[in-house]
């Protein structure tokens, strides 16, 4: 008997165990339940930002301004449009009833999101061209959007974040989303302010404290805009790419989800958690959908905010 011959009783010895060791470890796997559907985000109103007299194409960010009852829509794609009339930050109505228009040229051609901070004072502005974020003061008329609005930046390259679509504000901190695709980076930053109580970036310029958490384990893959809600203490975060709501804890964990997929929102790029429009006394989630890209269509001119009513 050869040596090749000796060693084929081991061999199907082995097969065999091996063969009855995975029939017992698959016995032994607990199929996991099914994950129940998320629950769908009530549809309450719809505005068409393309309707205005200085229309919006593509709304990228929203804010609420308590002091107003007002919602702040910003458009970064505006003036590469036939429709740009210089305007490019609208003060509207919860209903979409625009109260003032101006623009924020003598700082940012592409302002990205804004977000409202302190008692309604400051007014934050992203720019994702610039990898920046603007803080504006109001001037002595208190008004924003005058001539002598004091405006100071940061920039984001510095704590590795080029591409800050999203703000928000809450929980004494700057929150950005960054849905860089290019370096495969989809993150959501916590900014503080550091001991000169100033948001104006980390060292060597600033002093700020930066954090941040991913959101691929949320199914975001390009998240463009975040709100802080101050009665839970949770973030809503919204993403381009998908057509749902996640609501998470300050540290990035889940705690659920809405799917808005039943209105066919195409872009999601702007959320912020303000007033209900019928004057219910409840809070709602606006939605801003930029719809077609202005890169691929020029001419478009098809931007909406969704209101929803969240319930789970």
């Amino acid at each position: 008997m050869n040596r090749t011959s000796r060693l084929l009783p081991n061999r199907a010895v082995r097969a065999a165990v091996r063969l009855a060791v995975t029939a017992l470890a698959l016995s032994l796997i607990i199929p996991a339940p099914m994950a129940s559907a998320a629950p769908t985000a009530s549809l309450v109103r719809v505005i068409r930002t393309f309707d205005w007299v200085n229309p919006s194409p593509d709304p990228t960010g929203l804010a609420y301004l308590p002091s107003k009852r007002a919602l702040v829509v910003v458009d970064s794609e505006v003036e590469e449009t036939p429709h740009f009339e210089g305007k490019n930050i609208w003060f509207t109505r919860l209903r979409g009833g625009v109260i003032k228009a101006f623009d924020t040229l003598s700082y940012s051609a592409e302002p990205t999101d804004v977000a409202i901070g302190g008692v309604g004072n400051a007014m934050f502005v992203s720019d994702d061209s610039m990898d920046r974020v603007f803080w504006v003061r109001k001037g002595p008329d208190g008004a924003f959007g005058t001539g002598d609005d004091v405006v100071a930046s940061f920039s984001t390259r510095l704590f590795n974040s080029h591409d800050p679509a999203g703000l928000g504000f809450g929980a004494k901190s700057l929150w950005i989303t960054d849905g860089d695709n290019e370096t495969s980076k989809q993150r959501v930053y916590r900014i503080r302010r550091g001991p000169n109580k100033v948001f104006d970036g980390v060292a060597p310029a600033g002093d700020d404290i930066v954090k941040s958490f991913g959101t691929e384990n949320l199914g975001l893959r390009r998240p463009s805009d975040v709100a802080y809600d101050p009665e839970t203490g949770h973030l809503f975060i919204v993403s381009a790419l998908d057509d749902f709501i996640v609501e998470t804890t300050l540290r990035g964990s889940l705690v659920t989800s809405w799917d808005m997929s039943a209105t066919n929102i195409q872009f999601p790029a702007g959320i912020t958690l303000a007033p209900a429009s019928n004057d219910s006394g409840t809070i709602n989630v606006y939605v801003a959908d930029r719809g077609l890209d202005n890169d691929s269509f020029p001419n478009e001119n098809d931007g909406r905010i969704y209101e929803f009513k969240l319930t789970t």
